[in-house]
């Protein structure tokens, strides 16, 4: 009876052991998709900081300002006025010069001179075309003026005053002012008391 009571218990206890792994399943494992982790990473991108966008630096110097836009006449004509208005405002002039091509321009040039201070450089395509203007002077005793009113014998001040935002301050001298560009624009010289002595405008073909 005893060996029968021993092999009872052991049974009932096997059983019992049986049952409770039988009743305690594992816990699932759970399975990453690839689809699962595209959506991790785009979650973790809409959540990143955002990117700092470069800032200019307060020592930057500003962009250069562009030029201002110059036209100017003299005598109430600009460069470029063929020969026959020259003439039908101011005369026919007192000499010209032979007509000569020029090597730097390949233009064909002419210089006039009126007697009463104006010259101009007159030029043509050809030898046979129409003459133009392409530089106008004026010094004594010239009361020609430009279409700011400054002529022979204006102050430095005055020029100054009437073409402050067009001189080119880096290359004005104590003897010149040039006024827009060197070549095409307006140059302004000056005598020793700092009044004007010629005015030139237009281009020398240099």
């Amino acid at each position: 009876m005893g060996s029968a009571s021993s092999s009872l218990a052991f049974g009932l206890l096997l059983s019992a052991m049986v049952g409770c792994a039988a009743r305690t399943p594992d816990a699932p494992t759970a399975e990453v998709t690839p689809t699962d982790s595209a959506a991790t990473a785009r979650a973790a991108a809409s959540t990143a900081a955002p990117t700092a966008l470069p800032v200019a630096s307060a020592s930057s110097p500003p962009p250069a300002a562009e030029p201002a836009p110059f036209a100017d006449t003299l005598g109430g004509v600009a460069p470029g006025v063929p020969q026959d208005e020259l003439e039908r405002r101011f005369g026919k002039p007192k000499s010209k010069s032979r007509l000569q091509e020029e090597q730097a321009t390949g233009e064909f040039a002419s210089s006039f001179t009126w007697a009463d201070g104006l010259s101009a450089i007159m030029t043509a395509t050809s030898a046979k075309g129409r003459l133009e203007a392409r530089l106008l002077v004026v010094e004594a005793p010239s009361k020609l003026v430009t279409s700011r009113g400054i002529g022979v014998g204006s102050t430095r001040a005055e020029v100054k005053a009437a073409y402050a935002k067009e001189i080119d301050e880096q290359v004005s001298t104590d003897e010149m002012v040039v006024v827009g560009e060197m070549l095409g624009g307006l140059r302004v010289h000056f005598d020793k008391q700092q009044r004007v002595r010629s005015l030139a405008l237009g281009s020398d073909g240099e």
